[in-house]
């Protein structure tokens, strides 16, 4: 790298750190940082442009996307506001040279990947051993059960349906790893905006036009379910699951604190009775499905309970609303997620590129 590269790379860095240590301790990452970063790499890529390094429409399609993808996992529940600014900071500093090994060249992909995978695999090993046998049992039984496993099935057959039909109109053929992460994004927007009971509605055609596809190509959608079929199955709904056995706690309304991060939800019917509905540890991992024909008093929110939200609570439980469910809701265990993006940043200095492609060569070596 240059001095130039090396210089921006130190910076990145150095920002990252900071709101890590400001992410971790007071539980706020600075809108001064995240969108200084922006500005700084906007004007670092202009410099990119001006050498001839990158083009006028990469820096635009790089500040896009990125500002896409950052929206898109803020808008699911699966970022704070401040988690989702520095992804896209970062995405746009990093020096395009960086991504100049492997298959993937598209630095907002390689960032996410970077950052998820490493923690899905550290998270996954920790709930593993943090679990009991008879835990494991009681989530597989479940994660197991006809009823969920129709729908899945039929879910799968859908969506890998709808990942193979958009894979031909791009000017690029999708690998395994690729198209994956197409189907998580296709089945998260669809379990966040169709209401259960009608997805079959929608599955049942979708299912018919997967067949007829797969018949041009049976092999690919054939491994494509079943590595996806796996994959799903075990980190969404087992490892998903078990979480709640780690990170999840029950607490007395009354003692909720600002920033608690929720663990299920607490809805109000159009009869005016105030529910409480289980969703499995989502934050970070995965989206579940909101009442349509209910009021939403208390949701998910990666950032935590704002201090007007804890007070409205409060004062619910108070007037005895909250009675039903005995006063008590559950919250998880908070994840600052800036150290985490600060890692994927090290990885994709350090690999120039997705992770993944540096471990195959070793293990090929």
């Amino acid at each position: 790298m240059s001095l130039f590269e090396i210089l921006i790379v130190a910076i990145v860095f150095l920002c990252c750190l900071y709101v890590s240590y400001t992410d971790t301790k007071f539980r706020k990452i600075g809108n001064p940082y995240t969108y200084g970063l922006v500005a700084f790499g906007l004007a670092c890529q202009g410099v990119f442009v001006y050498l001839g390094i990158t083009t006028l429409p990469r820096l635009l399609w790089l500040l896009l996307g990125g500002l896409a993808v950052a929206f898109l996992m803020y808008y699911l529940g699966i970022w704070s506001p401040g988690d989702s600014k520095l992804f896209w900071g970062v995405s746009v500093a990093l020096p395009p040279t960086l991504y100049s090994l492997g298959r993937w060249r598209y630095p907002p992909f390689i960032v996410a990947v970077n950052t998820f995978v490493p923690y899905f695999l550290v998270m996954m090993i920790y709930i593993l051993v943090k679990t009991t046998l008879r835990q494991k049992v009681q989530v597989l039984r479940v994660t197991l059960a006809p009823k969920f496993l129709l729908r899945f099935v039929l879910s799968l057959v859908s969506f890998t349906g709808v990942s193979v039909l958009i894979n031909r109109f791009l000017p690029f053929n999708l690998d395994y790893f690729s198209a994956i992460v197409l189907f998580l994004a296709l089945f998260s927007l669809f379990d966040r905006f169709v209401a259960q009971e009608k997805q079959l509605y929608f599955l049942l055609p979708f299912s018919a036009v997967s067949v007829l596809l797969a018949l041009n190509n049976p092999s690919y959608f054939l491994t494509m379910m079943a590595i996806t079929a796996g994959l799903f199955l075990f980190l969404r709904f087992f490892v998903a699951t078990l979480g709640d056995f780690v990170f999840v706690q029950e607490v007395d309304v009354r003692n909720l604190e600002k920033g608690a991060v929720p663990a299920n939800i607490v809805v109000k019917d159009h009869e005016g009775k105030y529910t409480a509905q289980e969703i499995s540890f989502t934050s970070f991992i995965s989206i579940a499905s909101r009442p349509r024909e209910a009021e939403v008093v208390m949701d998910i929110t990666p950032e935590g309970l704002s201090q007007e939200k804890v007070a409205e609570l409060r004062e619910l439980a108070k007037e005895g609303h909250f009675a039903a469910f005995g006063n008590k809701v559950k919250v998880q265990q908070a994840m600052p997620f800036a150290p985490i993006v600060l890692c994927g940043v090290i990885l994709t200095v350090l690999c120039r590129g997705v992770f993944i492609d540096r471990l195959l060569e070793l293990v090929a070596r």
